[in-house]
């Protein structure tokens, strides 16, 4: 709780003795529960209520309700970021589908004269599946390996600050796998747009 130095010393019986008095400034008293009471609820609930009671003008509030805030502004930040990345996610898969669109019109004589010559369907919207997989992987890949040379960068050569936040960095083999397969699954899914489309290529006008 935060009160005047004047409560302060008034609390501590500190203004009654000789000495200059400290002008207000703000302060903090820190109460510790030990025992078996620091871990009830409902105890540390009446021990807040008490002390607020002698101090009806200040904010009392025990350390599960900070840590109540703390996870609720970790999971404001966690609901933004995820929004943010969905959109970049979003904006990236469709940007790969009109990539591989262009590259299936682009190459409409060569997928024509393939259709004509009996190449299988499946082969051919292979092909393309397996472009989207390798654009995929590899970007990918690079930004892993990117972002994990960037942290580092960032910790050696970033001033105190940058390197302190670039400490806090986690990199886990797991997360980032699965993150990787997202991906490739996404963009999978953008693949089969582009794939659709090399199949409905007609023959006698992509051969004209």
């Amino acid at each position: 709780m935060l009160v005047p130095l004047s409560d302060l010393q008034s609390l501590t019986n500190y203004s009654n003795g000789s000495g200059t008095i400290v002008p207000d400034a703000a302060d903090s008293i820190e109460v510790a529960v030990t025992g078996a009471a620091s871990t009830s609820p409902g105890t540390l609930a009446s021990i807040a209520s008490a002390i607020q009671a002698k101090v009806p003008f200040y904010s009392v509030t025990t350390l599960s309700q900070k840590a109540s805030e703390l996870r609720s502004a970790a999971a404001v930040l966690t609901g933004f970021y995820l929004g943010l990345s969905s959109v970049g996610l979003a904006i990236g898969v469709l940007f790969l589908a009109l990539v591989l669109l262009r590259r299936v019109e682009s190459g409409r004589r060569s997928i024509g004269i393939r259709r004509a010559l009996g190449l299988p369907p499946w082969r051919i919207a292979g092909n393309v599946l397996e472009e989207g997989f390798v654009l995929a992987a590899s970007g990918a890949g690079l930004g892993v390996v990117g972002g994990y040379l960037l942290v580092e960068a960032l910790a050696s050569w970033g001033s105190s600050t940058v390197r302190e936040a670039a400490g806090l960095a986690v990199f886990s083999p797991i997360e980032l796998a699965e993150i990787v397969l997202g991906l490739v699954a996404l963009s999978l899914l953008a693949s089969v747009v582009a794939a659709r489309a090399a199949l409905r290529v007609d023959i006698v006008e992509a051969l004209r």
